[in-house]
């Protein structure tokens, strides 16, 4: 009667917590969700409404995992699922940037187009000295200024060109034209806060979905 009172008792104790198993699966899954999010159309990245879209609905899905699983902690499940977002953010974000940087370094730079017609024996006139009087019907100081436009548009197109391959020129990027020009800063601070703000819808929906079992609820006050 022991025996069999003791058996019965050792198959009603809920699971030994997976806390290990579900730990890797919240991590594997959540890297290769976000950073392969980093590889859609750029017309489907739109800043915030994709990152935390994606987040709540992995913060769903592993919390349910986790209920099933009979995890005990939903601090704990929240702060895992939350740091795995954060993380996997960051990393989508690198990888884009280098992705983006890789693109451009493969484009041909830029040709400098002649200005107003010019062709190369005009530019080495003009650097000598000037055009021969009569010839065209464009004064030198006129074909000065615009070849000096055009070097300076040149310069600005290279510079731009170098910007966009690095983090900074990244996170610029991201942003649609639509929203207008942003400076550097905003950038930064948008980018920060959307990964704050995805990581904690995560972590909240992860925990909603954790329910308590009786032995649990009472030991925390709940109910």
């Amino acid at each position: 009667m022991s025996a069999h009172h003791t058996a019965s008792g050792a198959d009603d104790r809920p699971p030994e917590p997976r806390w290990t198993e579900w730990t890797l699966l919240a991590a594997v899954v959540v890297v290769a969700t976000l950073v392969g999010a980093g590889r859609l159309p750029q017309q489907a990245k739109i800043p915030v409404v994709l990152p935390v879209g994606l987040a709540a609905l992995l913060g769903w899905g592993l919390g349910l995992v986790a209920d099933r699983w009979r995890l005990s902690s939903q601090r704990r499940a929240k702060i895992t699922v939350a740091g795995c977002v954060a993380i996997a953010l960051v990393l989508n974000a690198v990888d884009t940037h280098r992705r983006l940087a890789a693109f451009i370094r493969q484009q041909p730079l830029p040709q400098r187009p002649d200005v107003a017609g010019i062709d190369q024996g005009f530019r080495d006139l003009l650097e000598q000295g000037g055009l021969p009087e009569g010839v065209g019907t464009v004064s030198t100081e006129d074909l000065r200024r615009s070849l000096a436009s055009q070097e300076r548009r040149s310069s600005e197109v290279l510079h731009e060109r170098e910007f966009l391959q690095t983090f900074q020129g990244y996170l610029v990027f991201r942003i649609p034209r639509e929203w207008g020009g942003w400076p550097l800063f905003a950038c930064w601070l948008f980018w920060l806060a959307e990964v704050a703000v995805a990581a904690w819808i995560a972590g909240l929906v992860c925990e909603s979905q954790i329910r308590l079992v009786p032995d649990q609820a009472g030991r925390l006050g709940v109910g």
